[in-house]
């Protein structure tokens, strides 16, 4: 039961506050978009990957080109996000008081639905196993269950990539670089602590400091 539990920390916060963000119905095609916009960005890194000989085997590299594939799909996103919102406001400005588009409510929306694909592709499989009888422990991790630290690091990464997409929306919107490269930097961070999993116990020091990127993020997007 404490095994089959770890599915709902991963997904449940996440998915109650998409639910709370749904009232306006174009946030279901766009969090639909951006969700297909991630996939596309994880099969383009993975193209590079299996082009570039080297890659398969550095894994640091394999995190440097992910971070700059889903970057540079995001921008795209934004792009598309922006130029739709403007035809739809002009085509249907009767209905903008009803359902109008919000960067906020959009930019969450949106950033959730990056950190649930993420959370889905590299830690679906391993979660769906936490239905079963027994824990399931990393030789490198012998102090918390692989479904604890699965369900742990998809909290974290929601949560990173809904403050992120906050802030990069900001950040494109005023063509700040300080902004977007920040974006960048923080988004990178995350992506590379997941290299603390490999040293013995690691996991003990990758948890926590995945949360304090989080918390970092979450104060950037008001002090930066």
């Amino acid at each position: 039961a404490m095994e089959a539990g770890s599915l709902l920390v991963a997904f449940g916060p996440a998915g109650s506050l998409l639910l709370s963000l749904t009232s306006s119905p174009q946030l279901w095609p766009l969090m639909l978009i951006s969700g297909f916009f991630f996939l596309v960005a994880q099969l383009l890194a993975a193209l590079i990957w299996t082009a570039i000989f080297p890659l398969k085997s550095i894994v640091l590299l394999q995190l440097i080109v992910r971070v700059f594939s889903i970057e540079i799909f995001r921008y795209i996103f934004f792009r598309l996000y922006r130029r739709g919102e403007d035809r739809f406001s002009f085509h249907t400005a009767w209905a903008t008081s009803f359902f109008a588009l919000q960067d906020l409510s959009s930019s969450l929306a949106c950033g959730l639905a990056f950190g649930l694909v993420h959370s889905v592709t590299l830690f679906g499989l391993i979660l769906r196993h936490s239905l079963g009888p027994a824990a399931l422990y990393s030789p490198h991790c012998t102090q918390m269950s692989v479904f604890t630290l699965s369900a742990g690091l998809s909290v974290a990464f929601q949560t990173i990539h809904a403050l992120l997409m906050t802030m990069a929306f900001d950040g494109y919107e005023r063509s700040s670089p300080v902004r977007i490269g920040w974006v960048i930097l923080l988004h990178l961070a995350a992506e590379l602590l997941i290299l603390l999993s490999q040293l013995p116990d690691g996991c003990t020091i990758l948890l926590p400091s995945e949360f304090g990127v989080a918390v970092l993020a979450a104060s950037s997007v008001v002090f930066i």
